[in-house]
């Protein structure tokens, strides 16, 4: 970068340089005029022409050819004003790259930013049932309909160069939710047909949950709150390095409201931990135009809780909602946490940024709250299954603002 910024200075100066050369020459030209081939009496000049070549007869022909035509005021100046605009340009990147050699050779630079961001992103249930109905083959799972929905993330915090640390602190908040109807009428619980929410059997008869629904309505929520504290390093220009802690809660809901009664479940995974991200940046030659790319990874020690209950059953199953040790919250799971982003940066002016990328999220083991019995078969009946190892996923848009100063 500082050879650049020699070799722009050097230019500079030769441009100046060939400017001043280049108004000598016209002024010069201008003040003496173009001396005429003939004497006054129109016979063809001899002797002392201004040259000091020998006297020669030379003939009008050659003397009209050998004059050469002055430079008009209007030539020159246009000339004066295209070497004027190039020294400014010239100029203006001397200046933009002193300021970027300063920025990043001086150890003391700090840069403070907050950043808003729109994520737009789709929750992936790893059990997405939210009703089992009957067919003519067998059984099919209903999943429910997420689609992408907004949610806002901010982070603000000092930016250091490469040789003093900066630091960034992040929530995110997300509450998204969806539902269905399964009816005759829409063709999901046809006529004859019958659906069921199990979450707990026994020999194959439901003991937690509704069965023979003939229609319902049915709800899912998902809520997250997380909350990110890290210092920042600049390994390199093109590479920052963020290390720090971590808390996450994140909330599931289900209910179910149908001809047969109500079923209402909940998951909760509350947890904390270390985080580490690196961010990955290439700058374009447009100076204003760069792609990035961020990877984080989380480890999160936490709790579960779990709980189900129906109208029909008057059972209520809790999962972790009880602990012997003498604290409220004891880390007793484990959810291993891997977030991606991939996208482009826009800087119009020195002090806004503009963002766009491609977000990808999955929370391992946290557990979930939609019904997580199957059906094995007509003659073995339904099969429960644990809902405390599911995992939860996020994919979406990331579009952000970011200002600087």
């Amino acid at each position: 970068m500082q050879h650049v910024f020699q070799a722009r200075v050097q230019s500079v100066f030769t441009v100046a340089l060939i400017a001043v050369a280049v108004v000598a020459f016209s002024l010069s030209a201008v003040a003496q005029g173009p001396m005429s081939p003939f004497s006054e009496s129109g016979m063809p000049r001899v002797g002392n022409t201004g040259s000091t070549a020998p006297n020669l007869m030379v003939s009008t022909n050659q003397s009209v050819a050998m004059e050469q035509p002055n430079l008009s005021s209007v030539d020159m100046w246009y000339q004066l004003a295209e070497l004027n605009s190039l020294v400014n340009q010239q100029q203006q990147e001397i200046a933009l790259m002193r300021s970027n050699l300063n920025f990043k050779n001086n150890p003391g630079t700090y840069k403070l930013f907050a950043n808003y961001e729109h994520v737009l992103v789709q929750p992936i249930q790893a059990n997405n049932t939210g009703l089992i109905v009957e067919t003519a083959n067998g059984f099919s799972h209903v999943g429910f309909p997420w689609t992408i929905g907004y949610s806002p993330r901010v982070d603000f915090g000092l930016r250091g160069s490469q040789n003093s640390l900066g630091f960034r602190t992040r929530y995110w908040h997300l509450d998204l939710s969806t539902s269905f109807a399964a009816n005759a009428a829409n063709g999901l619980l046809p006529v004859g047909r019958q659906g069921t929410v199990g979450y707990l059997s026994e020999d194959g008869d439901i003991t937690t949950g509704l069965a023979f629904i003939e229609s319902g309505e049915f709800f899912s929520r998902v809520r997250a709150d997380v909350i990110d504290f890290e210092l920042q390093r600049e390994l390199t220009e093109r590479v920052s390095y963020y290390a720090g802690l971590r808390y996450a809660k994140l909330n599931q809901i289900y209910r179910a409201i149908t001809d047969r009664g109500t079923a209402n479940a909940s998951a909760e995974f509350r947890g904390f931990g270390p985080t580490v991200s690196l961010n990955l940046n290439h700058q374009f030659a447009a100076r204003r135009v760069s792609i990035f790319g961020n990877m984080r990874h989380s480890l999160l020690f936490g709790h579960r809780d779990f709980l189900v209950s129906d109208s029909v059953n008057n059972i209520t199953q809790a999962i972790g909602s009880l602990d012997v040790r003498n604290f409220e919250d004891g880390a007793d799971a484990l959810s291993n946490v891997s977030e991606i982003q991939v996208g482009a940066r826009l800087t119009p002016l020195e002090w806004l940024a503009l963002t766009v990328a491609i977000e990808g999220q999955l929370y391992t083991n946290v557990g979930g709250a939609n019904p997580s019995a199957a059906f094995i078969g007509r003659d073995n009946g339904l099969a429960g299954d644990s809902p405390m190892d599911d995992s939860l996923g996020f994919i979406g848009l990331n579009v952000g603002t970011e200002i600087f100063w």
